[in-house]
């Protein structure tokens, strides 16, 4: 099969925002999207359509581009309620696609494939919707929890019977146990990096003083910045020299506890940013610090995490991340601490600081890392696996 010949869909929640001079997606969507479209005829996104969305700043390059729209994203209770609506609107729209490459979960995605079985359907799992229900037990509404469990039990059970009978990728480890009733899924790393994105040889190697550290993501509770404010107040009482700088926005309501543990614990050296939207400006703030924290109890990949190793950062990663954990090696490729244990992590920002050989080793494993990862050589892995099983299954 030729793909260049073939017309692919491309299905995921996050809405396309339509303007006078194109198609709008957030950069790791629509970078990923731009990636594709080379390989194929034309790249077809069935997604809803929103132009006042803020997160919608990157623009579609590929001209062969085309939109099955959805309409305005509604709630997702509304979505499920209606989704005889959106199936109606895709069952109108079959001819104009040959394969659909459905990013998953996403609400949908079990609703459309009964309407798509006959095509070749590839499944892209880049979350698990069950892992995160733990996190969130007792901070909602017990009824609420309850309904939204059963829900995506639900849809998790028919996204593994779909997946079972398609192309599945994943995006990471995880999902090998997570997905167990997937038998034959094939790992593909995504980031949101390009090949020119990745400095070649970090040329400032040396410690700033005060020793500088960043985190940037969400600011969210599951992200436990607040054990990272505790080790620097450790650190703080141990005389070292260091500066934490906090860039994101997210919640505000743990923002302001986050503000206010740093007033209590009486700490002057932590800074908040707020949000950091521009790519040239991530790459500038990153490469002013020495070491990248991930201290979330929970999380996946950080999109975050593949812009730090870019940058040639070290990174001190949390276990609950769980992709990183599983896949890279403590010492070797990061550093790994306990979740919310805030004297682990003093105890290893410290072992950055002090250990010159380590520091540098841990440099040029970041550069390794993001080479090997990039948008150019993930969208590789997945073009040879759809043509492999393209050519079984036509």
């Amino acid at each position: 099969m030729i793909l260049k010949q073939k017309r692919i869909a491309l299905h995921f929640h996050i809405p396309i925002t339509i303007k006078g001079d194109g198609y709008y997606y957030p950069e790791y969507y629509g970078s990923w999207v731009d990636s594709l479209a080379p390989y194929f005829k034309e790249v077809v996104c069935v997604t809803y359509s929103n132009n006042q969305s803020d997160e919608n700043k990157y623009k579609i390059k590929s001209s062969n581009i085309s939109l099955i729209d959805l309409g305005e994203k509604p709630i997702l209770r509304t979505t499920l309620l209606k989704h005889k609506k959106y199936q109606n609107i895709l069952l109108k729209n079959l001819d104009k696609f040959d394969m659909i490459f459905y990013r998953s979960p996403s609400p949908l995605v079990i609703y459309f494939y009964p309407l798509t079985r006959d095509k070749i359907n590839i499944f892209f799992f880049i979350a698990n919707m069950l892992s995160g229900f733990d996190n969130i037990k007792g901070k909602i509404n017990p009824i609420k929890y309850y309904l939204w469990k059963t829900y995506w039990t639900f849809d998790h059970a028919y996204l593994q019977k779909y997946a079972n009978a398609s192309l599945t990728l994943s995006n990471g480890p995880t999902f090998l146990k997570e997905f167990v009733k997937v038998k034959n899924q094939k790992i593909i790393f995504t980031s949101t990096i390009y090949d020119k994105d990745v400095q070649d040889g970090k040329k400032q190697r040396d410690l700033n003083t005060p020793l500088r550290l960043l985190y940037l993501g969400r600011v969210s509770n599951e992200k436990s910045i607040d054990t990272l404010i505790e080790a620097i107040n450790i650190l703080n009482k141990k005389n070292i020299e260091i500066e934490l700088n906090i860039a994101g926005s997210g919640d505000p309501l743990y923002e302001n506890e986050l503000k206010t543990l740093v007033k209590n614990l009486k700490i002057q050296n932590i800074n908040f940013l707020g949000h950091v939207s521009k790519k040239e400006n991530i790459e500038n703030l990153m490469d002013r610090h020495d070491i990248f924290v991930i201290p979330s109890s929970w999380d996946w990949q950080p999109r975050t995490m593949w812009e730090a190793t870019a940058r040639g950062l070290p990174i001190i990663c949390s276990k609950g991340v769980k992709s990183p954990y599983l896949l890279f090696e403590h010492e070797k490729d990061m550093l790994f601490v306990n979740i919310k244990d805030s004297v682990d992590l003093a105890e290893n920002i410290l072992k950055i600081r002090n250990d010159n050989a380590l520091r540098n080793h841990l440099i040029d494993r970041s550069l390794i890392i993001a080479k090997e990862r990039t948008i150019e050589q993930s969208v590789k892995l997945q073009i040879n696996n759809i043509l492999e099983y393209s050519n079984v299954h036509n």
